[in-house]
């Protein structure tokens, strides 16, 4: 297969569509439409500052000063839409923007440092996209974090305006709002794109009739080079950068019925393996070096090189890469150069989706140029000149002197050629999160379905939290989030509206933490409209699922409850079963320990709808602990549901026990995983390494097909002390946690011995391990962490046959 190269950058999308506003003016005529106000913030002021400098470099600019109190006030109220007002020289009257609540992140989304594999803890900011009130066809994003504002607007008569905090001195709250025409044409765009591949058909050029299925998103992934990272500070600088600036390219998209979302950043905390000079070089090592990615299209960011180069495959070719590269700038001249990053990345994505440049012989069903910009035309054709209104995104006018205008977006035959490819795209999925629109106003008609009611209390880092909820078909009917950092305690009330059937709800966290309890006390509540609740929970990892069906039927009494006493305790996975079980409670619990894999016969057809209910404890932690249903003698990960281990082995969704012998409830909705017949459950303890003294319980096992059994209402009873036959110290406890430098381990042991620290990452990775000698009674030891990466992870302290796990986190040093 032939693969054209084309120029510069990438991002996620989505198509537009009817049933939810995209572009940003509809954005804001939605909500004027509801009769809502746009309430003024006025966070700038004119400075008293000037820099002489800029007058040399600029020529249409004014300094602002940020009020930090006012961004901090309107971060914490994150209103759904705001009027923000901008001192500008020459009018009689501030700017007037205004602006609406966007997410331009997927669910799901998450910023991954390359040194661990792991997400980033950041703080997400609020994204915006508006109109300048009064001036028609206009455009704006604008992103609010922290201490910090970055945003562009565009009309006719405005030009592309550019804010930005001023370089050394940003901490002064001093920043720039000035037109970009000067900045652009000064710039060397180098876009390595030939515009060869075959004719465009007539269709092609034409608008669609309409569109394929609402909410198709084009998902992006994004590769940040080290020298981003560095020049941003970090994990959080970088990420607000990288988000801020898709913000403003997701809005130009927008604003041509084009919907974009960003699945992942990819962080170089480390130096990268990136080491070309040129753009084709770069796209070649990132091809290589990342043939699969977190997103239906990827590219790659740096400083290095200039302009930058993407592949002409198309959406959905799995025979081509999907790759791109662009060279972005974080300064010229001491400015923010926000728009020039925007107008590369922006105009990679247009070669990415099959545009060609405006001054290519292509274009108006006759092979002919747009416009001649680039002072030349590629192919055989008349050089057209400069176009009378100015440049659009395909072209190479901002080095004329008509310019490039962002409101005039890609024009009407290149925006066609974007919008029909992601139209006729098959392997597209609909928009999780809505898109990067706003919401849907809600109608008038009410629920003629079952209305449920979901609640979120959110933890300190709202931006990991997502959700979702699909069909059986696995389609997504509702969704949510990221939502804002800093809002510990804050919560979400959504109302939903579902016909009878079944269902699955899911609450994701990126960083895999779930939403309590070490940041805030976060908690979820899906409730039907009789107050019974479907699911709850807040205590998990990645993610919590659950299974249910409308109408819900909470005194349902249609399962199978096992009662180990009608069961033979059977070997499981041959030679991997080297440990024992007891029956305790007259048989009302299961025990298995020392490396065991035990099973039961049990003839089951597992369906879509079936659910695995159970409770579970642990004293002595091991590599696996877990359960699940086979057809064989043979251990398999694909079938076994981790609730507990150091091994990142099985299936870890509902991986969250803490440890310390307490039970814990689970529900599995095993037919989310795999279906079919099967002859066994199995249960494991898997620990096949020195102490080999893993243990595991597991008691009160239902399982059903939907809506559930009787009496399931306890979820937690008190610690199962009773589960060790050890004697158990009185504690293990490590402070200050969250720590930076040093963890101060206190044992109260009850024999002399040598003890085994171990340090693992949350994945179950053995970092470090230590030996010491301890005493009878108290014992204290200091361990130095100071050279770890931010983030979770787990102690092990083993203590002759006594164990004990603890999970601590590190912050920034």
């Amino acid at each position: 297969m032939r693969c054209t190269l084309t120029a510069l950058g990438l991002v996620a999308f989505c198509i537009g569509y009817a049933q939810a506003q995209l572009q940003p003016a509809e954005l804001v005529n939605t909500i004027k439409t509801q009769g809502l106000a746009f309430e003024e913030h006025a966070l700038f002021r004119p400075s008293q500052q000037d820099d002489p400098a800029l007058s040399r470099r600029l020529d249409d600019y004014d300094v602002l000063e940020l009020d930090d109190e006012a961004l901090t006030q309107l971060i914490f109220e994150h209103p759904d839409h705001f009027s923000l007002s901008l001192p500008k020289s020459g009018r009689s009257q501030p700017l007037e923007l205004e602006l609406v609540a966007v997410s331009p992140l997927s669910v799901g989304f998450s910023a991954v440092l390359a040194s661990s594999g792991r997400p980033a803890k950041t703080l997400s900011g609020r994204h915006y996209r508006g109109v300048v009130k009064g001036e028609a066809g206009s455009v704006a994003a604008f992103s609010f974090f922290e201490g910090e504002v970055m945003g562009v607007l565009s009309s006719k008569s405005l030009g592309n305006l550019v804010l930005g905090a001023m370089g050394k001195e940003r901490s002064a709250g001093q920043y720039v709002l000035y037109n970009d025409r000067r900045v652009l044409s000064e710039q060397n765009f180098d876009c390595a794109t030939p515009d060869d591949g075959p004719d465009y058909r007539p269709g092609q050029l034409e608008m669609p009739i309409g569109y394929r299925d609402p909410g198709d998103c084009v998902r992006i992934y994004l590769e940040v080079d080290n020298d981003i990272y560095q020049n941003k500070g970090g994990a959080s600088g970088t990420t607000n950068y990288i988000t801020g600036l898709f913000n403003q390219v997701a809005a130009l998209y927008a604003n041509e019925n084009i919907n974009v979302t960003l699945s992942e950043i990819y962080l170089w905390d480390t130096p990268s393996t990136y080491y070309g000079s040129d753009s084709y070089t770069l796209l070649t090592q990132f091809v290589s070096q990342r043939p699969s990615f977190n997103g239906d299209l990827g590219q790659l960011l740096s400083y290095k090189a200039s302009g930058g180069i993407a592949y002409l495959s198309g959406l959905c070719n799995p025979y081509a890469p999907k790759h791109s590269f662009a060279s972005i700038n974080s300064t010229y001249s001491a400015v923010p150069a926000y728009s020039w990053s925007v107008m590369v990345i922006t105009h990679e994505l247009g070669h990415l989706f099959g545009s060609k440049h405006t001054h290519a012989c292509a274009w108006n069903g006759n092979n002919t140029a747009i416009d001649g910009c680039a002072g030349y035309v590629e192919g055989s054709c008349p050089n057209p000149g400069y176009p009378s209104g100015g440049g659009t995104m395909m072209s190479y006018c901002h080095i004329t002197s008509v310019g490039i205008n962002f409101s005039n977006g890609f024009g009407p035959q290149p925006g066609n050629v974007i919008r029909n490819a992601v139209i006729n795209a098959s392997c597209l999925q609909p928009c999780d999160n809505g898109g990067g629109g706003g919401n849907p106003p809600p109608g008038d008609d009410g629920c003629e379905g079952q209305e449920m009611a979901l609640s979120i209390t959110l933890d300190q880092y709202g931006s990991e939290t997502t959700w979702e909820v699909r069909d059986t078909n696995g389609h997504v009917l509702y969704a949510g989030g990221p939502y804002a950092d800093g809002a510990n305690g804050s919560e979400v009330e959504q109302p939903l509206c579902l016909e009878e059937g079944c269902y699955v709800f899911e609450i994701f966290d990126a960083y895999g933490d779930g939403i309590c309890c070490e940041f805030g006390h976060g908690y979820y509540s899906l409730t039907d409209s009789s107050g019974h609740v479907v699911a709850s929970g807040g205590a998990f990892g990645d993610k919590d699922s659950t299974f249910f069906c409308l109408p819900f039927e909470p005194d349902s009494t249609s399962c199978l409850e096992v009662d180990f006493n009608d069961f033979e305790i059977l070997s499981f996975g041959g030679p991997q079963d080297a440990g024992y079980y007891q029956l305790m409670n007259d048989g009302e619990i299961l025990r298995i320990g020392n490396n065991a894999w035990k099973s039961i016969s049990l003839k089951y057809e597992v369906t879509p709808h079936t659910v695995l209910e159970l409770e579970f404890a642990s004293s002595r932690q091991g590599e696996i602990h877990g359960i699940g249903f086979d057809d064989n003698n043979s251990i398999s990960a694909n079938r076994t549901f981790r609730l507990y281990g150091t091994q990142d082995w099985g299936i870890g969704a509902f991986d969250n026990y803490s440890g310390g012998g307490a039970w814990v409830r689970y529900t599995i909705p095993v037919g989310e995983y795999y279906t079919g017949r099967f002859d066994r459950l199995f249960f494991a303890a898997d620990y096949d390494r020195y102490p080999y003294n893993s243990n595991a319980f597991f008691r009160n096992i239902k399982i059903y097909e939907g809506a559930g059994c009787e009496g399931t209402d306890a979820i937690f009873s008190p610690p199962a002390l009773e589960l060790t036959t050890m004697n158990t110290p009185s504690a293990l406890r490590l402070y200050p946690n969250p720590t930076s430098d040093w963890l101060v381990l206190d044992l109260q042991s009850g024999e002399e011995g040598q003890a085994s620290i171990q340090l693992f990452s949350v994945t179950g990775q053995l970092i470090d391990e230590q030996r010491l000698g301890v005493l009878p009674g108290p014992n204290q030891h200091r361990l130095d962490v100071s050279a770890l990466p931010a983030g979770a992870y787990l102690l092990r302290m083993i203590v002759g046959e006594q164990q004990f796990t603890e999970r601590f986190s590190i912050t920034q040093h």
